[in-house]
C-alpha cells in the first residue's frame, strides 16, 4: 500500500487507542498477508479494512466517546426513512464473567508460555452469580490465545478490554434503508433521532446515554456489516458502551 492509500485519520485514532501496546511475533509458515493482518487485529481493539474509496482504514472500538467529535459526526438515521427494521441482543454465551489471555507463544512446542491469570492480572471477575443473569461457570470464561503478544502489560490491556467489551450484552439493530445511505460502511457510527414506533428496545432508550446495568450505554451504534443492492442498503449496527468508569463528553440527551 502506498502512503496515500491509508486513511491517516483512522490510523492515528487506532494508534492512540493502543498507546503503549507492544507486539512481537514470528511468521514461521507461509501465510496470506490479508489473513496475517486480520489475525493480528484480533489481539487489538481495531478492525482493519478496505473502504469504499479504496483506502485502507481502521475501525477502532474506543474506550469512550464524546459529543463534540463522535456523536455530532455520527450519521443520523430517521425513522421515516427506514424501510424495515428489527433488533436483538448479542447471545448470552457472548457474555463473559472473566477473561484470560494466553500469550508469549513457543513456536517449537506450539504452546503459550504465559497467561494473564498466572501473572495475577486476570481473570477479571465481573460480579457475583446474579450478574446480568450469567451463572458463575466455566461457560462464562473467555480464554483468548494471542500469537502476537509477548509483553505482559499488553496482555493485561487486551484482557481488560475484552472483559469490559463482553461484560454485558449489546443491542443490535438490523435496518433496511434507502439508497441515500449507500455511503455507510463497516466501522461508521450512526445515531437515531426517534424511538421506532415510540417503543424502547428491551427497555433501552437508544437516543440517550443510560446506565441500565452498571455500564454506560451510548446513543451511538457502530456499523458491523453491510449489504448493498440496486434499490436498498441493509446494515447491522451494534450499540457502543463506555469501557471506562464514567462517561466523557456528557452525551446526556438527544442532541439531534
Amino acid at each position: 500500500l502506498g502512503h496515500d492509500a491509508i486513511d491517516e485519520a483512522e490510523y492515528k485514532e487506532a494508534k492512540e487507542a493502543h498507546d503503549g501496546w507492544k507486539f512481537g511475533f514470528t511468521v514461521n509458515k507461509k501465510i496470506n498477508s490479508k489473513k496475517l493482518i486480520e489475525d493480528i487485529a484480533k489481539s487489538t481493539k481495531c478492525f482493519p479494512k478496505f473502504k469504499n474509496d479504496g483506502t485502507f482504514g481502521f475501525n477502532t472500538i474506543k474506550d469512550s466517546y464524546d459529543v463534540d467529535n463522535d456523536y455530532v459526526g455520527a450519521t443520523p438515521i430517521k425513522e421515516s426513512e427506514v424501510i424495515s427494521y428489527s433488533f436483538k441482543k448479542t447471545k448470552p454465551e457472548q457474555i463473559y464473567k472473566n477473561v484470560t489471555v494466553s500469550y508469549n507463544k513457543d513456536y517449537a512446542q506450539d504452546s503459550y508460555l504465559k497467561t494473564t491469570d498466572i501473572e495475577g492480572l486476570s481473570p477479571y471477575d465481573l460480579g457475583d452469580d446474579t450478574y446480568y443473569g450469567v451463572e458463575d461457570s466455566s461457560d462464562a470464561h473467555l480464554e483468548f490465545e494471542s500469537d502476537y503478544i509477548r509483553n505482559k502489560d499488553t496482555a493485561h490491556d487486551l484482557a481488560l478490554f475484552l472483559s469490559k467489551q463482553y461484560k454485558n450484552d449489546h443491542l443490535i439493530f438490523n435496518l433496511k434503508l434507502p439508497l441515500q445511505y449507500i455511503g455507510l460502511e463497516i466501522g461508521d457510527l450512526v445515531k437515531f433521532r426517534d424511538l421506532f414506533q415510540g417503543v424502547k428496545a428491551y427497555g433501552i432508550d437508544y437516543r440517550i446515554v443510560q446506565n441500565p446495568n452498571d455500564q454506560w450505554y451510548y446513543p451511538l451504534f457502530m456499523v458491523i456489516s453491510t449489504t448493498k443492492n440496486l434499490n436498498s442498503v441493509s446494515i447491522e449496527c451494534m450499540q457502543l458502551h463506555s469501557l471506562t468508569t464514567g462517561v466523557e463528553g456528557s452525551i446526556s440527551l438527544n442532541t439531534g
